[in-house]
C-alpha cells in the first residue's frame, strides 16, 4: 500500500497533541522527521504511545507548567518540525532550545524573526545548530511573504487560534504553495479549528479556539503511487 502522507501525519500529530483527550491516528509510517515531531510534542507535554501502525495521543498536559522553560526540542534535520513548532512552542511564556543537524539552520527562519521582533520575542543563535527562543507568542497581525516556504504560515495557523485575541496572517505577494496550506486548513478543520481564508491573501483567525480529539486515518500519499 502507498505510504501515508508525511505532510498530513506531521499535522495530525501536532493537532492531536493540542487536543484535550485521546486521539488515535491510524495508517502511519515512521521516518526520522516524523519521530522528531513526536519527540518534540512530548517535550511540550503531550503523551504519545507509538504502535506499529497507529499512534495514541493525549494532549491534556500539553503546555503545563512542568513542561515550560529549559526544555530542548531536537528537530534532527526536519524543517517541518522546526518551522511548525517554532511559534507553537511559545504559546505560553517559554524559554526553549531548538537543536538541529546538517543544514537545518542554514534554511531561513527570518519570516518568524521579523514578526518576533515586532512582538518583543527574543531569539538567539547559541551556535550553528542551536537557537534559543524566549518569550510568548502574541495575537495580532503577522506578515509573511508568499514566495517562501508555506511552513511558516502553517506554524502560525496551528498556533494563533490558541491565543486569547483574534489574529490575522497577511500574505505579501502571491502565495506559491497553496496546496500545503490546504492540507493544513483541512487538518485544522477536522480538529475543530476554524480559519477564514480570504483567497490566500489573508487568513483571519479567531482566538480562544479549542482542538477536539478524535480518531483519524492518514490518507495515502498518492504522489508516491504515481512513481510506481
Amino acid at each position: 500500500s502507498p505510504t501515508a502522507s508525511k505532510s498530513i501525519l506531521h499535522r495530525y500529530i501536532i493537532a492531536s497533541s493540542l487536543a484535550k483527550g485521546i486521539s488515535k491516528i491510524e495508517n502511519i509510517s515512521y521516518s526520522d522527521d516524523i519521530i522528531a515531531t513526536i519527540e518534540a510534542m512530548k517535550k511540550l507535554g503531550a503523551k504519545i504511545e507509538s504502535k506499529d501502525n497507529y499512534l495514541l495521543i493525549d494532549g491534556s498536559k500539553t503546555f503545563d507548567k512542568e513542561y515550560l522553560n529549559n526544555s530542548e526540542i531536537d528537530c534532527n534535520e526536519s524543517g517541518s518540525t522546526l518551522r511548525f513548532l517554532f511559534p507553537l512552542s511559545i504559546i505560553k511564556e517559554n524559554k526553549i532550545l531548538f537543536k538541529g543537524k546538517g543544514k537545518l539552520f542554514k534554511r531561513p527562519l527570518s519570516p518568524y524573526f521579523e514578526n518576533f521582533d515586532k512582538y518583543q520575542i527574543k531569539y538567539s543563535h547559541v551556535n550553528e545548530n542551536e537557537i534559543l527562543l524566549d518569550g510568548e507568542l502574541k495575537s495580532g497581525e503577522y506578515e509573511i511573504d508568499g514566495n517562501i516556504s508555506s511552513q511558516f504560515i502553517t506554524g502560525l495557523l496551528f498556533s494563533l487560534p490558541l491565543l486569547n485575541e483574534n489574529s490575522k496572517i497577511i500574505i505579501k505577494g502571491k502565495l506559491e504553495s497553496s496546496s500545503y496550506i490546504d492540507i493544513t486548513l483541512d487538518c485544522l478543520n477536522k480538529f475543530g479549528i476554524k480559519i477564514i481564508n480570504n483567497s490566500y491573501q489573508e487568513f483571519i483567525i479567531e482566538g480562544n479556539q479549542t482542538y477536539k480529539s478524535g480518531n483519524y486515518e492518514v490518507e495515502a500519499d498518492y504522489s508516491q503511487v504515481a512513481f510506481f
